[in-house]
């Protein structure tokens, strides 16, 4: 095992020449939030700007399941492996396979199991998600559960054409 980053203190050189860098970006980031503020317009306006960039976007890095959060990997030595902080003699797997987006969608599909059970969640149940994003746990639950009732809400536009697609011909969702 080893640690990334482990040479990379700053020198006092460095510190000194980025303090007046950093009170100017500080000073321009306080006036650029003052126009971003989380009020009701600008939040909307604010999701917008992240969230709605574009489906296509986001499927480029993210896995089929589009869960816009971590994982749950049973297994933590593909992560560390890909990572380059664990070096064995090769034998459970390579960095291309433990890279793959199928090992991806399968941790946030145990991942989503995760939070279906600890929720307690039987089928039958009425499920209310606010902040669905695209829709990854509405599906699975419903996958899962088919006679339960799921409403799920998001304010971004795209992430809930996207959901609605996905869960098209769900007649619970």
């Amino acid at each position: 095992l080893k640690c990334k980053n482990k040479d990379a203190g700053d020198s006092p050189q460095n510190v000194a020449s980025r303090s007046l860098l950093t009170v100017g970006k500080r000073f321009t980031d306080v006036i650029q939030h003052a126009f971003n503020a989380n009020t009701k317009s600008g939040s909307l306006k604010n999701i917008a700007a992240h969230y709605d960039l574009s489906n296509a976007f986001y499927e480029l890095w993210l896995d089929e399941t589009l869960t816009y959060s971590s994982a749950l990997y049973d297994d933590h030595e593909p992560y560390l492996r890909r990572e380059g902080l664990l070096v064995d003699d090769g034998r459970r797997g390579t960095v291309d396979e433990d890279a793959s987006d199928d090992v991806l969608a399968a941790a946030q599909r145990r991942k989503l199991d995760s939070l279906l059970d600890k929720a307690g969640v039987r089928d039958g149940d009425r499920i209310l998600e606010i902040g669905c994003g695209w829709g990854s746990l509405a599906l699975r639950c419903t996958e899962r559960f088919p006679n339960c009732e799921y409403v799920a809400i998001t304010i971004s536009r795209e992430q809930l054409n996207e959901a609605s697609q996905r869960l098209e011909g769900k007649s619970n969702a």
